[in-house]
């Protein structure tokens, strides 16, 4: 399973969101899903990303962390992606 962690602030609107949804290990659309609830287009999301091997710290499992600005707009956007079977 994978966790996928969502955050997205307005500093401009003065709004904050955050979500938590869990999907399937052959489910790779989850981040784009969780933006969708929200109505948030994953390709206007221009940022970076890091990813971190589960061997980097005993007991941390494998992520993605993601931050980016959606075009167009004032919304800051933090994706973290969590392997909790690991």
């Amino acid at each position: 399973m994978k966790k996928v962690y969502l955050q997205i602030i307005d500093p401009i609107n003065k709004t904050s969101i955050s979500s938590c949804d869990e999907y399937p290990d052959e489910y790779m659309q989850g981040p784009e899903t969780s933006l969708k609830k929200f109505g948030i287009d994953y390709k206007r999301i221009t940022g970076s990303s890091i990813e971190q091997p589960a061997d980097i710290l005993p007991m941390m499992p494998e992520y993605i962390l993601f931050q980016g600005v959606v075009e167009g707009t004032s919304k800051l956007v933090t994706i973290v992606t969590i392997d909790i079977d690991t």
